[in-house]
């Protein structure tokens, strides 16, 4: 796991229960160990929407 994840899973944690969130996935980069804080976006999955979010926190959500 990336260090960007492990360090912010408490929060992540209280998103997901806040927004009722019972599956969270990774993917890309950040799933693979090629992540780049300085180049890579965030691609995750909860339920079935996607969301590509940027290092700096900035989502866009994509169906």
């Amino acid at each position: 796991m990336i260090a960007l994840i492990e360090e912010n899973m408490e929060a992540i944690v209280e998103l997901c229960e806040r927004f009722e969130v019972r599956r969270l996935a990774l993917f890309g980069s950040a799933a693979t160990g090629t992540f780049d804080p300085a180049t890579s976006d965030l691609y995750v999955r909860a339920g079935s929407t996607y969301a590509r979010c940027t290092v700096t926190g900035s989502c866009m959500k994509a169906l």
